[in-house]
């Protein structure tokens, strides 16, 4: 073995030593932090892509459902259409139900799959919207759907709250929960219309209205009008605060 030749082997066998346990030890905690930082990001933007396809499916199955009744029943501005409980749960049994798949039908029933359970506004308020009026009713995917109606002439309108994964948290309005309202009767062009709150306001006043806009002072209400209006998506941070005007205060306020 002549000298170039030893001195190559000396360097191989230099580059084949194992990492010390020191080293080892730091690249493990390294990699935790990053985990730590990186993965619950990760799940929450999977999360929340799930919620929202769920509420693209769902909304569009309650929206053909106008359709399909039209057909049945006429123009929807002659439904029949009365505030009381026993209004929502004739208009959900007349018009809504025949056209959907459902796994359970449950009139004023709030328990189990029913039920909307410990359900708040983003700004952690508890709503109170009107549940002794309201019918309820599960749709086979698990999707709860909470009904009323309002009637004075010559407005009809139902109000939906819908529940894209049932008793799966976190049962907060803007994020698994939505607000939606079937325009009946009295409303002009939105007649026939399934719409969610503030859809015709701009994305500023979406994001920013002091009690139902979508930030985490507000009820969250408006959050449906800026995901569809977004294209059925959830804004990241940046873009949420370029649509609140560039108001750098927003980027605190995210809900998400």
């Amino acid at each position: 073995m002549n000298k170039v030749q030893l001195n190559l082997g000396r360097r191989a066998s230099r580059s084949l030593k194992a990492f010390t346990l020191a080293e080892v030890l730091i690249t493990l905690a390294i990699i935790g932090v990053v985990a730590a930082l990186t993965i619950p990001s990760v799940v929450t933007n999977y999360q929340n892509q799930e919620r929202i396809a769920a509420l693209k499916k769902t909304y569009s199955a309650l929206a053909n459902t106008t359709n399909l009744a039209i057909s049945e029943h006429g123009a929807i501005e002659t439904w029949e259409v009365a505030t009381r409980l026993e209004g929502a749960v004739n208009f959900v049994d007349k018009y809504m139900i025949p056209y959907l798949k459902i796994q359970k039908k449950c009139g004023i029933d709030r328990a189990g799959i029913c039920a909307l359970k410990n359900y708040s506004y983003l700004n952690e308020s508890t709503p109170g919207h009107g549940s002794e009026r309201a019918t309820n009713f599960v749709l086979a995917d698990g999707t709860v759907v909470v009904s009323s109606t309002y009637y004075a002439e010559p407005h009809k309108r139902v109000y939906l709250w819908v529940d894209v994964n049932g008793s799966k948290g976190p049962n907060v309005l803007g994020k698994d929960i939505f607000d939606f309202s079937y325009f009946i009767a009295g409303y002009g062009i939105q007649n026939g219309k399934l719409l969610p709150p503030g859809i015709n306001r701009t994305m500023n006043q979406i994001i920013a209205e002091s009690s139902s806009g979508c930030n985490k002072n507000a009820s969250g209400e408006f959050c449906g009008a800026l995901i569809i209006r977004n294209g059925w998506k959830i804004p990241n941070k940046d873009e949420y605060v370029k649509m609140a005007g560039g108001n750098e205060e927003y980027r605190a306020l995210y809900p998400w």
